[in-house]
């Protein structure tokens, strides 16, 4: 992941293997919760079984496990989606961010700030 603009925090990712209820951390499938040490950081699902997935993430700046939104209702805080989806007034669907698992790979995600 790149494009983190802070240095403080955490970083929780959650990959998804279904549609049902993405991206809510309800029905996630796994999850990585990291601490931000740098700008940019290389996380690792294991032992995936082969199959669609999503990812959304977020920087957890203030390290209170949710998403925070300013008066409109925009995150204050930064975050992204696999196939670097920019959502459009809400959360976008697990069609469009999801990617096929058929061997190791690597996802590439900007988070937006």
């Amino acid at each position: 992941m790149t494009n983190i603009d802070e240095v403080e925090g955490q970083i929780l990712v959650a990959i998804f293997d279904k549609p049902d209820g993405f991206p809510d951390r309800n029905y996630m499938y796994d999850y990585i919760i990291h601490p931000v040490t740098a700008n940019e950081h290389v996380l690792v699902f294991e032992d995936l079984p082969l199959g669609y997935y999503a990812i959304s993430m977020l920087h957890d700046a203030n390290m209170d496990m949710q998403p925070n939104f300013n008066f409109i209702g925009f995150p204050t805080e930064g975050f992204g989606f696999s196939n670097n989806v920019r959502p459009v007034f809400k959360a976008p669907s697990f069609e469009k961010t999801k990617f096929e698992v058929i061997e190791d790979q690597e996802i590439n995600i900007k988070l937006i700030n």
